[in-house]
């Protein structure tokens, strides 16, 4: 829990490494999964960052909605 005194600078901070983890973590693993089967270097390379990029987006709009 965060104290009840926080200022928006930390609440961005913790909703920018929540953001981080969730969309680095899945970008791997549909990068990965991509890779596993179609053995595509450079075009699952693309679906992965696609992926963690949209999902870092959506983490973090939610997060800071959730904060104001």
């Amino acid at each position: 829990m965060l104290p009840e005194e926080t200022d928006d600078v930390t609440l961005i901070r913790v909703c920018d490494v929540a953001s981080g983890l969730s969309g680095g973590t899945i970008g791997v693993a549909t990068g990965a999964g991509c890779w596993w089967f179609f053995k595509k270097f450079k075009t699952c390379k693309k679906v992965g960052v696609g992926v963690a990029t949209s999902v870092f987006g959506y983490i973090k709009d939610k997060c800071e909605g959730a904060q104001n």
